[in-house]
């Protein structure tokens, strides 16, 4: 999979048996979405960070060196 980095979090996106999952850890939480919606990248994080402010949070999403 690729991994892109946003502030201090690492974003792990890989697909497994035709799903898209996208995993991460923040303070000590691991967090995994699987969806078979056909987005790439930081297009998946505006299903719940769409509305304005929120966008900040995926908008600098780069990937990880």
């Amino acid at each position: 999979g690729e991994v892109y980095r946003s502030g201090e979090l690492d974003f792990h996106f890989y697909s497994v048996d035709g799903l898209k999952l996208i995993g991460w850890v923040d303070d000590g939480l691991s967090y995994v979405i699987v969806s078979d919606i056909d987005a790439v990248g930081g297009e998946s994080c505006v299903v719940c960070h769409g509305q304005g402010a929120e966008r900040r949070k995926f908008e600098a999403l780069e990937p990880a060196p």
